[in-house]
């Protein structure tokens, strides 16, 4: 029982860490700067809408 679970555990590791980082770098890399841009218009566009809201008033 012990081998059979190290031996799974090995081939885990060994088959993730060459498929993940060559791939997962690549990716998250270019969704993570396309996010960070609609992020702060979307913050500018709430703060002129809470003060033209208080003159309305």
């Amino acid at each position: 029982m012990s081998t059979s679970k190290h031996d799974a555990q090995t081939t885990k590791m060994a088959s993730t860490p060459p498929a993940k980082p060559g791939a997962t770098p690549a990716k998250p890399a270019t969704p993570a700067k396309p996010a960070a841009a609609p992020a702060p218009a979307a913050k500018p566009a709430a703060a002129p809408a809470k003060p033209a809201s208080k003159p309305q008033r």
